[in-house]
């Protein structure tokens, strides 16, 4: 799961994004903040939730983050990689599937550290 699409071409993995209207609602919200956003980041399931400067200038993924629902687990500069808290917490899973999306984050780190569209 990811609002920073920024990183869509390096995943080699299948991810998941929000729809269009969730940016049409935040744009909204910008000026008054009582736009309710009905979004729910669990619905697609995602084992991992990497949250780079768009999604966290949106504040899109917040309430999962204060919720508990991920932890972190890697941290790319302007890129953090969480991993979604399951039944058995105590277990962090650090395989060939996190490495491969600790590699993408990186790799996309490299890559956007001339460009910064939002800081």
């Amino acid at each position: 799961e990811t609002y920073d699409s920024e990183l869509f071409f390096l995943l080699n993995r299948r991810y998941h994004y929000p729809p269009d209207q969730i940016h049409v609602d935040l744009i909204r919200r910008a000026p008054r903040q009582d736009v309710p956003i009905d979004y729910d980041p669990l619905a697609a399931d995602p084992d991992y939730l990497v949250v780079g400067p768009f999604s966290r200038g949106w504040h899109l993924y917040d309430p999962v983050l204060e919720a508990g629902a991920f932890r972190l687990i890697r941290n790319y500069g302007r890129y953090k990689i969480y991993e979604r808290v399951r039944g058995d917490s105590s277990a962090m899973f650090t395989g060939p599937i996190c490495d491969s999306v600790s590699l993408s984050v990186a790799k996309g780190y490299q890559l956007s550290k001339s460009w910064q569209p939002f800081v």
